[in-house]
């Protein structure tokens, strides 16, 4: 079973078993040209569209996944954008709701995935604009240049970070374990939605119970990743639990001379 996508006129109406036939025959993949449909198993015509809310939360309403942006499904990015969403938003609701943190704490849930929506419908679009070239010479240069970049170093490894969205983070800087950048989950055995103290030596005593401790010789100093996998400022973590992650005691070093 194959999904064929392309462009058509305004107005076109569902494709038929020919027309996907002939599709794949004038402008499908060489692979596919030896081959014939026997069945289509659904098929329609569709406009993409590409709109972002003017704002993710309005009192106690809030706009999360296709109700909050909508774009072209190129390079199915529209999935993974929800889940990120919803696990923002998650973990906010529930220290609001249930452990007393600040209503202002929401606010940070539009400030922070409002901005992200906006980049993936330019991101979506630019992956639109070129997959569906009409010109011949332009689909020429279009293939010549992917095949070229391809063969970069680190490009495919960028650009599975790009649209598997594991990079995206929230802060100004890209230095790894930097306020608003996105930790591993393997670096801090993720398998719940818990805060976690990545630490090189013993956590503070103070430490409140839903954090978990994990040891790292990956940092330098403490730091507190949140139930998203998103490292906390400092400011974050003192205002919801009352403590400095910074503060934790450095691990004994010993050492003897002669």
């Amino acid at each position: 079973m194959a999904r064929v996508v392309a462009s058509a006129p305004p107005g076109t109406p569902a494709p038929t078993q020919h027309d996907v036939n002939d599709l794949i025959q004038t402008r499908g993949p060489s692979w596919m040209r030896n081959r014939k449909v026997e069945e289509v198993l659904s098929s329609a015509t569709w406009h993409v569209h590409e709109r972002v809310a003017t704002q993710f939360q309005h009192d106690n309403t809030f706009l999360l996944g296709d109700a909050a942006h909508t774009h072209s499904p190129a390079g199915g990015q529209g999935m993974n954008t929800g889940i990120q969403d919803a696990a923002n938003l998650a973990w906010k609701l529930h220290h609001v709701l249930s452990l007393g943190a600040p209503a202002s704490l929401l606010d940070s849930y539009d400030a922070e995935r409002r901005p992200n929506a906006q980049k993936l419908i330019e991101f979506t679009h630019q992956i639109t604009m070129v997959a569906t070239l009409t010109g011949h010479k332009e689909r020429q240069l279009r293939d010549g240049i992917l095949a070229a970049i391809s063969d970069v170093p680190g490009v495919t490894e960028a650009l599975s970070l790009r649209f598997s969205q594991i990079a995206i983070g929230y802060g100004d800087s890209n230095e790894p374990f930097a306020p608003g950048t996105r930790v591993n989950p393997d670096t801090i055995n993720a398998d719940d939605l818990a805060w976690t103290l990545l630490t090189l030596g013993a956590a503070p005593p103070d430490l409140p119970a839903g954090f978990k401790v994990t040891v790292s010789q990956d940092v330098s100093q403490p730091v507190a990743v949140r139930p998203d996998g998103i490292v906390a400022s400092a400011e974050l973590v003192h205002e919801l639990f009352g403590i400095d992650p910074a503060a934790s005691p450095a691990p004994a070093v010993y050492g003897g001379a002669r």
